[in-house]
């Protein structure tokens, strides 16, 4: 069976868009999760999209994502210092 969606149900929470997905593995098993590709709300991260197993759980991470969005972005600032400052020490 191909790996494809099944279902596929828009939804929002705090004006992010996310969506249930359902689709089979590759040993024919029903599987399903949300997934989130929203590009404001990932802006200036380091993730295209991210999932969840429960809609629950996705809503706690839009939440987290809006609410600490300053500490996030200073994180990834950071992520993105001790990158560069690897790549000047050991691959240039």
């Amino acid at each position: 069976m191909d790996n494809i969606n099944v279902n596929n149900n828009n939804m929002k929470h705090r004006n992010v868009k996310f969506s249930y997905k359902e689709w089979y593995t590759w040993d024919e098993r029903l599987a399903t999760g949300y997934h989130c590709d929203d590009k404001t709300l990932l802006k200036g991260l380091d993730t295209w999209s991210f999932g969840t197993k429960t809609k629950a759980d996705m809503i706690k991470r839009i939440d987290d994502l809006i609410d600490n969005n300053s500490k996030h972005q200073y994180s990834q600032l950071l992520t993105n210092k001790a990158m560069d400052e690897y790549m000047n020490r050991y691959h240039l």
